[in-house]
């Protein structure tokens, strides 16, 4: 977000990755691991950004996930409930976009509260609906509406390493 170029300090990693990538610099980020991950490598364009905003794009012209073949996704989102987000991401499932795609990077959800009727945490909800497909997956990525706001460029290639105990990010 570009609000916390104000809010942070100048030697956030936040801060200094943005330097980076506008200097046209590659960015690494090696992240921790998180209990739900699915350990893998994978490489490709990376596409997505908010869930709920593409979501809305699903069978319009702007629908970045029908080009969703090969590619890795990421997503994030801010202020939408449990069961919201429980239907975008079946939503997914039923259109056959976790049949495309790679990878799968999934950033920060933040402003809402868990809701303990859904069976799970938001983040377990997502791993039991995409359990079926075999490609990667990182959860809690630092990337969203959230202070520790790494930025990551859509449309560009990046390469994902997930181990057991930590995540490489590359672009």
């Amino acid at each position: 977000m570009a609000k916390h170029i104000v809010e942070l300090p100048e030697n956030s990693i936040a801060i200094q990755s943005l330097k980076q990538i506008i200097q046209n610099k590659t960015i690494e980020y090696n992240i921790r691991g998180h209990k739900l991950n699915r350990l893998g490598e994978v490489s490709g364009t990376l596409i997505g950004g908010n869930l709920a905003v593409l979501y809305g794009l699903r069978a319009t012209p702007y629908d970045i996930l029908k080009f969703a073949k090969g590619k890795i996704l990421f997503i994030e989102d801010v202020g939408e409930r449990p069961y919201q987000i429980d239907r975008m991401i079946r939503n997914f499932e039923l259109s056959g976009v976790f049949k495309s795609i790679s990878g799968l990077i999934i950033g920060q959800f933040s402003d809402f509260e868990e809701d303990p009727t859904m069976g799970g945490t938001v983040y377990e909800l997502i791993s039991k609906i995409i359990q079926k497909y075999q490609f990667p997956v990182c959860f809690d990525f630092p990337a969203g509406h959230v202070k520790d706001n790494r930025p990551i460029i859509l449309g560009k290639k990046a390469k994902l390493i997930i181990n057991k105990d930590n995540v490489c990010f590359y672009q």
